[in-house]
């Protein structure tokens, strides 16, 4: 299934080109650039409108992406960000930076949860595989509640005590992992799969810039919200999980190759006997 993203949610080639590694540190520099513009904006009671917050986003893209800053709909976290549906065809049309606020106003602390979903929407923006792979599976239907309930199970805190704690957890995501792909063709196991990998890839870059400004607010004795300061790439296991996620990735594509390559070597003997 061919897969094209609107321009509303994707950057023009002429910004996003380079390897995996410059686009990454474009999306860091973008975050960096916000927190930088939002930093001195808060009021006097450290507050700060949400309008001022969509301002700042809407001037560093010129509006040439559609990314709407917006009330969460539930206070079970301090923000999130998500996406937008066409309700004529289901392709992606927006993103969205949603928080937790009071009368339409953010407080100093809630910064850091701002650049945390900031970071989300801008890797989408410069590593638009991410958002291709979301938009295809979205349209086919594949974004089930099963799906979100493994993937609940990977994006979970795992607190492991040592090293064998830490390969007993592995062990068990692998079985679970392999029992949800049970009976899905080669395309479909290798979408899930590449799709739960790049979800955790930018949970752990979003933790990794989280961490890193809750230290500079702590140095400078700014407020932030405690946990902000814990080591949620550790906690939650991302490396490992990623590195699981890649190695089944891999081991399906040598399975294919195999099954790929046996079938050449039966047709092949079959056209030797044929012309003896």
């Amino acid at each position: 299934m061919k897969v094209r993203l609107a321009p509303s949610v994707r950057l023009p080639y002429s910004k996003i080109r380079g390897s995996l590694e410059q686009r990454q540190q474009a999306a860091i520099d973008v975050v960096d650039r916000l927190c930088r513009d939002l930093y001195p904006k808060f009021d006097k009671n450290k507050e700060l409108p949400l309008s001022e917050v969509q301002k700042s986003i809407d001037d560093i893209f010129e509006k040439k992406v559609k990314i709407i800053v917006k009330q969460t709909s539930t206070s079970e976290f301090d923000g999130s960000s998500d996406v937008i549906c066409s309700p004529i065809n289901g392709s992606y049309t927006a993103t969205t930076l949603e928080l937790n606020s009071v009368k339409g106003k953010i407080k100093f602390e809630d910064l850091i949860t701002i650049i945390h979903e900031f970071q989300h929407i801008v890797d989408q923006l410069f590593i638009p595989k991410y958002l291709i792979r979301g938009q295809k599976m979205t349209l086919t239907g594949m974004m089930t509640p099963k799906y979100q309930n493994l993937y609940d199970k990977l994006y979970n805190y795992e607190y492991p005590t040592s090293k064998a704690d830490k390969r007993k957890i592995i062990k068990l995501l692998e079985h679970k992992i392999k029992k949800f792909l049970r009976g899905m063709n080669i395309s479909e196991k290798m979408d899930y799969i590449q799709d739960a990998r790049y979800s955790l890839l930018m949970e752990e870059q979003a933790y990794r810039t989280q961490r890193k400004y809750a230290k500079k607010f702590y140095k400078k004795h700014l407020p932030i919200k405690e946990y902000e300061l814990d080591d949620e790439i550790g906690l939650h296991m991302l490396k490992e999980k990623i590195q699981l996620l890649t190695r089944l990735g891999f081991e399906l594509l040598e399975t294919e190759r195999g099954k790929h390559a046996a079938k050449l070597k039966a047709k092949k003997l079959r056209n030797v006997k044929h012309n003896q």
